[in-house]
């Protein structure tokens, strides 16, 4: 089984996105903008096999942009910040983090409009760089030097048609790794919709690449492909249940390929019940092929969550071949008074090797921050966060821990 022309997937996907924030247009024109600058401390306590445990401490500068409007029908909100750091000496002695004074970018973009009640497209993205582990929120791979991921994904319904488009790409600059590019997609014709009702007909295919620097160039090493039927019902107006049925056509990298019967389950409550929740399960002959759980609810002016999922996709670094990917999370925002803002989150990660030879890595990651609202335009913030990597260490294997500690100063105005 061949793949898609890539260039054919790219254009899809950007035609995807520009019609997810094509509904935005109106409200960009006259976006409130906010900006501002934060000024900040870390702390770093650091180990990694190559070197010692080390200490070090970094001042920060990051300029900041936000610029969002909401209405009933529209919400767009783009969020981009530059961060300087200025690094001890001693960052010298950290082989993942680098030394010398460098930057790290962080940007996101959430857009949504409503056509009617059952016609909506939204659209969002995200983006990191950076050398610091702890900048990036998923992953089981340390590897040294920048790394730059991108998460973009849109979804959208109207009249007889609906769709979704995601990617995920990861770049690594130490040498002997691979970048990753992870692209899924649906499209979807509904022949009935009705308000409690659908049935429609789709295709949907999960195209994961790898990039490798080691002279064997790109390499697609998985390709999916189901076409489906389905059917979906409105059990109440806040949730709707989905089936569907078809053939998964799998296809990897060395060439081998199995064709089997593919079945799915969703339930959904929308977000904005008092509990709200989604269950998507995945069938693939008599394997699971995917798991994903999340429920969230309201907290006085806050939230807690938790959430579990087991899915396909390749990493990149230092893993050449596609992984079962399991991570399961839990969560707590609320607002301590009028002025003070709570925030943890817990997670635990690990990935195996599909279909071809390679190792199981894992993360564990925790972090939290306060932050205070000293005046409307000013606010002060406290954190800290941990990774560690793998969890259960085997004899002989290289163990990464990260700590680090941070308070920032921002003001945003106007």
């Amino acid at each position: 089984m061949k793949s898609l022309p890539r260039i054919h997937v790219r254009y899809a996907g950007a035609f995807a996105v520009v019609f997810g924030l094509s509904g935005a247009e109106s409200a960009r024109a006259q976006a409130p903008i906010q900006v501002g600058v934060g000024l900040g401390f870390r702390y770093y306590d650091h180990m990694a096999p190559q070197t010692q445990a080390s200490t070090y401490e970094a001042r920060t500068v990051t300029p900041r942009l936000r610029v969002r409007e909401q209405s009933a029908v529209n919400l767009l909100d783009i969020w981009a910040e530059r961060r300087f750091e200025f690094y001890t000496q001693d960052a010298a002695l950290d082989t993942v983090l680098g030394t010398g004074n460098h930057t790290a970018d962080r940007a996101s973009l959430e857009a949504r409009h409503e056509f009617s009640a059952l016609d909506e497209v939204k659209a969002h993205a995200a983006y990191v760089h950076s050398r610091d582990l702890l900048d990036i929120e998923q992953g089981t791979i340390t590897a040294a030097g920048d790394q730059r991921r991108w998460d973009v994904g849109t979804q959208g319904a109207w009249w007889r048609v609906e769709g979704s488009f995601g990617l995920e790409d990861r770049r690594y600059k130490e040498a002997g790794t691979a970048d990753a590019e992870n692209i899924a997609w649906t499209a979807r014709a509904v022949p009935l919709r009705l308000p409690s009702n659908s049935l429609f007909a789709g295709f949907s295919q999960l195209h994961i690449d790898l990039d490798q620097k080691n002279g064997l160039g790109q390499w697609t090493v998985l390709d999916k492909r189901m076409p489906h039927l389905g059917y979906r019902h409105a059990i109440t107006p806040s949730l709707k249940g989905e089936i569907t049925g078809g053939v998964a056509n799998v296809y990897f990298g060395d060439g081998t390929s199995q064709e089997r019967p593919a079945f799915g389950a969703l339930l959904e409550r929308r977000s904005d019940a008092p509990i709200s929740f989604r269950f998507e399960v995945g069938f693939e002959g008599d394997s699971l092929s995917l798991a994903r759980g999340a429920m969230e609810r309201a907290l006085g002016n806050g939230a807690v969550w938790v959430s579990g999922e087991s899915f396909a996709e390749a990493e990149g670094g230092f893993a050449s071949y596609p992984a079962l990917t399991q991570r399961y999370a839990a969560g707590v925002r609320d607002t301590l008074g009028r002025a003070n803002v709570l925030y943890f989150e817990t997670s635990y990660e690990h990935a195996r090797p599909i279909h071809f030879a390679g190792q199981r890595t894992e993360a564990y990651r925790a972090g939290g921050w306060l932050q205070r609202r000293m005046q409307p335009w000013l606010d002060l913030k406290v954190g800290a966060s941990f990774l560690r990597q793998p969890v259960h260490q085997q004899p002989g294997e290289p163990l990464y821990r990260r700590i680090r500690m941070d308070a920032e100063l921002t003001a945003m105005l106007p």
